[in-house]
């Protein structure tokens, strides 16, 4: 994918970049649709992750243990890996100034093609818990979770790890708050006040919570 599809767009803007990687995601759901079957097919999930431990008077699932558990050793590892190392470093400053890290001596498909594997990496760790949630697999599983992630993106800023961490934390306490407040026969609504939330904090906040803001346009 990087190199057929991204790598020929790595001069345009973010929208085309953003725009590709929705065409590139619809290509491959529609070739596992003919390939596979646009029916949800039975996936085995691991023994351990279907447990149910009881702590005092709580109940609580390994799968949401597990998943906590994850979640954070990812962050660690990759905020140490982007801090620590040389390409995670080249990473982070081909954020802000791509062809100044080009002038430094760094390979740009090296960097590129690095954090593509690490994003393929992370998706592949998400899928292993999504599955065992579903309990199956289907083409379109993975469109609902990538929009949730673009959002967090969004809410924290592009660019900034713990802003998407943030990000994606406030929009989990969100969406669990709001089903928790509205009445059971508007539970789905849910997703449209979260939406609303969202869209008052770009107001708020255009170029997201962790990043500062800039001006845009002319000065009066």
């Amino acid at each position: 994918m990087e190199r057929v599809a991204f790598r020929t767009v790595r001069g345009a803007d973010l929208t085309t970049g953003l725009l590709t990687a929705f065409g590139v995601s619809i290509v491959l759901q529609n070739l596992f649709l003919l390939l596979g079957s646009p029916r949800a097919m039975a996936a085995t999930q691991f023994i351990f992750l279907d447990k149910t431990l009881t702590i005092g008077t709580i109940r609580v699932s390994s799968l949401q243990i597990y998943e906590t558990l994850a979640t954070f050793v990812a962050i660690v590892v990759l905020m140490l890996f982007l801090r620590k190392t040389p390409l995670g470093i080249a990473m982070r400053a081909a954020a802000l100034d791509f062809e100044m890290v080009r002038l430094c001596g760094f390979r740009a498909n090296r960097v590129i093609a690095g954090a593509f594997a690490i994003s393929g990496l992370l998706a592949g760790l998400a899928c292993i818990f999504i599955m065992a949630r579903r309990g199956s697999v289907q083409p379109h599983m993975g469109f609902d979770p990538v929009l949730v992630a673009f959002v967090a993106c969004v809410i924290g800023g592009f660019g900034s790890l713990p802003g998407a961490v943030l990000g994606g934390f406030l929009l989990g306490i969100a969406e669990v708050t709001i089903l928790i407040i509205l009445p059971q026969s508007a539970g789905g609504l849910s997703s449209a006040a979260v939406f609303f939330l969202v869209a008052l904090v770009l107001i708020w906040r255009p170029d997201g919570i962790l990043l500062p803001a800039r001006e845009k346009g002319d000065k009066i």
